[in-house]
């Protein structure tokens, strides 16, 4: 893939804004170095969306410390910019970044065919074989005149079962809280707190498991107060951020 969508607004998105912070413009920069390595390695053929190039590799390249790159690199799996899987750096969020725009190149259709039967949801795998072609839709029609099998109407329809809450993390929740204007201190901090006091609950709201952490998040910082400010004296979080609305974005 020779182009990929960068958001010029990129920088202040709440994980890369830890990376910046962290580790400066050496995070910042291996983040989109990374980002550019695993677009350019993309095609119909190769869609796993994974770095080829290690830690040692990317370190010769712009003579940085090996050892440095690896723990940045782990910093970037840990907050979720990239996942690890057995070792291998990759980037399925990269595959949302495809649409329309860059879907006129044949190859790039083929690429978002692949992804949609892969449902996006499942690690994408190297493959040399032709997807088959999908099934017409005038073939799979039913006719509603002819007659149907009175046990095949009345059968009861499969659901789908629900998805099972997974806790969030406290790097989640404190990046959740952190794009929502909190400082970063103050985000780490009552990041915790949340996760200490909803993992003594084993995660009920009231007598429900929960189903939405991030909708959680915000309820929970509708009673947050900047720290060193009393209620009396507080005059919002920061500047702009009395709109209680903004939680709901």
């Amino acid at each position: 893939m020779k182009w990929f969508k960068h958001d010029s607004n990129a920088h202040i998105d709440a994980k890369i804004k830890r990376v910046k912070h962290k580790y400066g413009i050496t995070g910042y920069g291996l983040y989109w170095y990374c980002i550019e390595l695993i677009a350019g390695a993309l095609d119909s053929k190769n869609i796993t969306f994974e770095l080829e190039e290690d830690a040692e590799i990317i370190a010769l390249e712009w003579s940085l410390d090996q050892l440095k790159v690896q723990e940045i690199m782990m910093y970037m799996v840990e907050i979720g910019l990239f996942e690890n899987s057995n070792g291998r750096i990759s980037c399925l969020k990269l595959a949302k970044r495809l649409d329309d725009t860059n879907s006129k190149n044949p190859e790039i259709r083929r690429i978002l065919a692949v992804l949609d039967k892969a449902k996006l949801g499942d690690t994408p795998t190297n493959s040399e074989s032709v997807l088959p072609d999908k099934t017409r839709l005038d073939e799979t029609r039913v006719d509603k005149s002819k007659d149907i099998n009175p046990l095949v109407a009345n059968a009861p329809v499969e659901q789908k079962k629900a998805k099972r809450f997974i806790p969030p993390t406290v790097i989640e929740i404190s990046c959740q809280m952190e794009s929502k204007g909190l400082p970063l201190n103050d985000a780490d901090r009552e990041a915790d707190s949340f996760w200490n006091f909803y993992e003594s609950k084993g995660w009920y709201v009231g007598k429900s498991k929960m189903k939405n952490w991030k909708a959680s998040v915000n309820n929970w910082l509708k009673n947050y107060k900047p720290v060193n400010q009393s209620p009396e004296s507080s005059t919002g979080w920061s500047e702009g951020m009395w709109d209680k609305n903004f939680l709901e974005k």
